[in-house]
Order: C-alpha cells, then sequence, then structure tokens
C-alpha cells in the first residue's frame, strides 16, 4: 500500500544528485528555498551540522523516503556509481514499489539511453535539465508540487511580503547597440568563439568561468560592432538557455557634461527590466549591490558598452578607475556571484576588477586588425586593387578599423573603389599629430572632393555642418526644426572650422551614415526645387545656433 501523504512530513522538496552538477542543483536550492524556504528544502549543504554524524549512511536515506513531500532526482550517467545516490535510491525504490511514484520527479543530464539498474527505463518521463536554466528547473518542481497537491507557501521576511525569485523572465531588450551590428564581422573570429565558449559555460553552470569579459581597446577598433553581432547571432539561434538580456550604452545617453558621466539613468532603466525594487533615494552603491544581487540569481546577459566616459582618463592619478560606486558595486558583485555573463567596452582597462582578471573578470585587448582582414573589409567595402597595395594601405594605418572602414567608403564613393587614390591621403601626417589621427585626414580628403563639386557639394557640406550641431541622435522634433526652417536651394550655409582647425576636425564627429544623410538631404532639394516648393529666401537656423553672413 503507497504511504498515507503526510502534512507533517518535515522538507516539501528533497534533492538527490551525483556530485559532477552540485553547482547547478545549488542554484536549483537557492531559489527552491526562496520559494519554500531553507528549511522545507533537502539538501546537505543545508544541514552539514545535522549530517556529521556515524548513522548518515542510513539516516539520511530515510530522510527521502519518509520526510519528503516530492524527491528530485538529477540523472546522468554517473548517478548510479555514486555511493551515497545508491543508497538514496533504495529508500526511493521502496516509493516505486509501494505505488508512491507521485512523489518521485525525474531530470535527466542529456543521457538519452535508460537507467535500467535504477529500475528507470526509457520509456519513463524525465525532463533533460542540460539546456535549462536553474529558473526554469525551479519552475518545474514548483509545477509538480502544486500538481501532487502542495501548496506553496506565502513567505514574509520581517512582516513585508517578500517577492518570489521564481518568476518569468524578462524580455530581451539589446536595441541600443543594434545599429552597431556589422552584416559581416569581419577579422574577430577568435573573438567571437571566445564569447560562444563563454557563454556555454554559464549554460553548463561551470562554477570556474568568465562572468565579466570586458574588451578594452582604443576608439574605432570594433569593440561595439563586436559585442552588437554576438548578441544578435545570440538572439538569431532563440537566446539559448538565456533567461533576459540588456543592453546600455553610455555613449549615446546625453551631452558630457549632463548625463555621461553619471550611472543614474542606467541604473533606472536596468532596474526597471529586471524587476529589482529599490527606495527612490537609494545610493549608487545600493543600487549596483542590488542589481548584481539580482543578476546572480538568473542567467542574464548585460551589455555595457562605452564604459569609459565613467572611468577616471589615463593621465589622471587613478587612471581607469571607476568614477561611479554603483557600477564598481555592480561588476565586482557580478564578477563574485553571477550565473550569466557581463560584457565590458571600454578604452581604459579597469581596475577596479584588478583582482578578477586572472579568474572570473578576465580583460581583452582588441589589438588591430590583420593584413588578412583588413584587406577582406577593404574588399567587402568595393575597393580594388591588388593584394600588395590592399597590404600597405592596411599597414599604413596599422589595421585600425574605422580608419580602414572611412578610407574604403571614401575610395569607393567618390573614385569608384580605385586603391590608388589613396595616395589623397597624408597619413604620415596624422601618425606625427596623434594615434589614430588617421580618420581626420579622411574626412579631409571628404572635404575637398564635396568642394570640388561645386553647387551640389557646398549643398553637402553645408547639411554636414549642420549635423554637425548635434551631439547626440536627435530626435524628431529637432530634425523637423533644422528641415523645416531651411531654405533647401540654395543653402546658404557657411559655418566655418574654429580658428587654427582643419574642416575635418570640425566634422570630426560625422561618419559616412552622415554623408549618406548628406547624399539624400541633396535628393530632398531638389525634388522640392523641381516642385516649387522651396522658400525665396535662403537661411538656416537650428536653436539659438544661427549660420555666419557671407
Amino acid at each position: 500500500m503507497p504511504e498515507t501523504p503526510s502534512p507533517t512530513r518535515r522538507f516539501d522538496i528533497a534533492l538527490s544528485f551525483p556530485g559532477e552538477h552540485r553547482d547547478f542543483v545549488a542554484a536549483v536550492a537557492d531559489r527552491l528555498a526562496a520559494a519554500f524556504g531553507r528549511e522545507r528544502v533537502l539538501y546537505d549543504k543545508y544541514y552539514e551540522a545535522e549530517f556529521a554524524r556515524l548513522d548518515l549512511a542510513v539516516y539520511l536515506p530515510s530522510l527521502y523516503r519518509k520526510e519528503a513531500e516530492l524527491i528530485v532526482l538529477f540523472l546522468c550517467p554517473q548517478y548510479a556509481a555514486k555511493r551515497w545516490c545508491k543508497l538514496e535510491w533504495r529508500q526511493i525504490g521502496q516509493l516505486i514499489a509501494n505505488l508512491d511514484q507521485k512523489r518521485i520527479m525525474l531530470l535527466r543530464h542529456g543521457h538519452s539511453g535508460d537507467f535500467e539498474e535504477l529500475g528507470i527505463l526509457e520509456g519513463d518521463g524525465t525532463i533533460d535539465f542540460q539546456a535549462r536554466s536553474a529558473d526554469e528547473i525551479a519552475k518545474l518542481i514548483c509545477e509538480r508540487f502544486v500538481l501532487n497537491g502542495g501548496t506553496l507557501p506565502v513567505r514574509t521576511e520581517e512582516g513585508a511580503p517578500t517577492a518570489s525569485k521564481i518568476t518569468s523572465p524578462p524580455d530581451y531588450d539589446v536595441s541600443r547597440i543594434l545599429r552597431y551590428a556589422p552584416a559581416e564581422l569581419i577579422g574577430r573570429k577568435a573573438e567571437m568563439q571566445a564569447l560562444d565558449e563563454a557563454w556555454a559555460k554559464a549554460q553548463a553552470g561551470e562554477p570556474k568561468r568568465p562572468r565579466v569579459v570586458s574588451f578594452v581597446a582604443l576608439g574605432g577598433e570594433g569593440k561595439t560592432s563586436l559585442v552588437a553581432k554576438w548578441a544578435v547571432e545570440l538572439g538569431a539561434k532563440g537566446w539559448p538557455g538565456c533567461e533576459a538580456a540588456f543592453a546600455w550604452s553610455f555613449y549615446s545617453q546625453g551631452t558630457r557634461e549632463q548625463l555621461a558621466a553619471s550611472s543614474d539613468l542606467f541604473f533606472a532603466e536596468a532596474l526597471k527590466f529586471f524587476g529589482v525594487a529599490t527606495e527612490e533615494k537609494a545610493s549608487g552603491y545600493e543600487k549596483g549591490r542590488r542589481l548584481a544581487r539580482a543578476l546572480g540569481e538568473r542567467r542574464a546577459l548585460l551589455i555595457l558598452d562605452g564604459l569609459e566616459p565613467l572611468q577616471y582618463a589615463l593621465m589622471a592619478p587613478t587612471p581607469g578607475e571607476l568614477k561611479d560606486d554603483g557600477l564598481a558595486a555592480l561588476l565586482r558583485g557580478l564578477a563574485q556571484n553571477g550565473q550569466g555573463l557581463c560584457l565590458v567596452t571600454t578604452r581604459y582597462s579597469i581596475p577596479d576588477l584588478k583582482a578578477f582578471w586572472s579568474t572570473t573578470a578576465p580583460e581583452t585587448a582588441l589589438t588591430r586588425l590583420s593584413r588578412e582582414a583588413g584587406a577582406a573589409l577593404l574588399l567587402a567595402l568595393g575597393v580594388t586593387g591588388l593584394p600588395a597595395e590592399f597590404e600597405e594601405l592596411v599597414e599604413a594605418v596599422k589595421g585600425h578599423a574605422l580608419t580602414l572602414t572611412l578610407i574604403g567608403t571614401y575610395l569607393r564613393d567618390a573614385h569608384g573603389g580605385d586603391i590608388r587614390k589613396r595616395d589623397l591621403f597624408k597619413l604620415e601626417e596624422a601618425n606625427a599629430e596623434e594615434q589614430h589621427g588617421h580618420a581626420f585626414h579622411v574626412m579631409d580628403a571628404y572635404v575637398r572632393q564635396l568642394a570640388s563639386e561645386g553647387e551640389r557639394g557646398e549643398r553637402a557640406l553645408a547639411l554636414l555642418r549642420l549635423l554637425g550641431l548635434f551631439d547626440r541622435p536627435a530626435d524628431v522634433a529637432k530634425r523637423g526644426r533644422m528641415r523645416d526652417r531651411a531654405a533647401p536651394i540654395p543653402l546658404v550655409v557657411t559655418l566655418p572650422s574654429p580658428p587654427g582647425s582643419s574642416p575635418a576636425r570640425y566634422l570630426r564627429r560625422r561618419s559616412p551614415r552622415h554623408l549618406a544623410a548628406a547624399r539624400r538631404g541633396i535628393r530632398i532639394c531638389a525634388d522640392r526645387r523641381r516642385a516649387g516648393r522651396h522658400a525665396p529666401a535662403a537661411r538656416a537656423r537650428h536653436g539659438a545656433v544661427r549660420p555666419a553672413r557671407r
């Protein structure tokens, strides 16, 4: 006869597992403890003092049979060979013999065969936990407990309700970096593979694995493109094993003076996204600590792009250190306890994580593109020439990805992709001026090219200079003011470069994307002229900034 369910059983859930999966089972146990209470979950580490006894080989197995409402087995090929698993199974086997099978829940780790030695056959129902998160398995265990007639307790802490840690996973929001993901990422195969391996280890719950991965390089080396492309590909696979994904870019949250040196906006959005409750007046440190704790309890992906505005500059007494206590608390917390993965891109090394560099928070210096990768990038942009010419150009710019992109785009647009026109750039002058100053000379070439195209080129330059008034993405209203207040043809805008600087330096924030916008603007102007819709007076205005008179 089956044993009569007893409301006085000591444990709601008992976990039986081999040591190979202890880390994963520990995470499941913590989630169950949050729902039922630690005292209602039979997990050996919770009762080390009680289990330090001579008759444990008899005492422990009897707890499974007599004192647990639901027994969860984490099966794998090693299960039957483990001494303690065998002892526990003897008692569990009695439940099967006594027709009390509903108290047994079977999980397996990717093993497609049977466990006939244990009396479990291939046709018996099991759940594969190899590709599942601890949250997902804990939810399934709770569901089975309820199906068996149990009731999930409502737990309180200091008189206040405690939100269950077993919650539905949030959505995936990496929209802030999606636009930086290239159609094809060239020359970063090794880094992409390293990220794949880091995520696979997170899925497997390996204890000794990277939890915070930082990519450090100067601007234009492709840090953001790398993490954005990897995130896009992970999403295309259906976010395997990922319970939530959130990306933030510190480049575009506002002007440097107002917001870039603060994490307030990031924490407001991240805490809301992950459902972490905080007091309105909580300090940055407390917000970082709470967010780290919440992320540490689920397999989530967090991407922090462009962290350097929140770090001290290299010439400061503490170069690279985080200015923000909240972010420092967040990254240290994730390095110590995180089930998921945090990716960081920055121009400066992060000494705040120095203690974890060799273990859970490795830093990767993103180096220049190789000759082969640089040549492949130029070819993809439409540049034509001899192999030796490609290699010469790649070496001239020291394999700098952004500079190669600017040069390749310019050669394609202005000279049909002819690599022999590269002599228009005085790259040696850029080297003498500053590191990676090549981009300014590429922009100088753009300016000279547009200036030589007569009225059409002048209009393009005028539009580019108007775009230069924006220090961050402009909303529809701001763009509308510039468009509606300006007479498109002829656009009399002369915003001279500051004294002592080249036109390229005045347009230093411009890129091929802005050149494309200029061309679109020229086409719109031409369409309006043909339609007779341009205003007779030629003027342009943006806020309080007015163009200089000719």
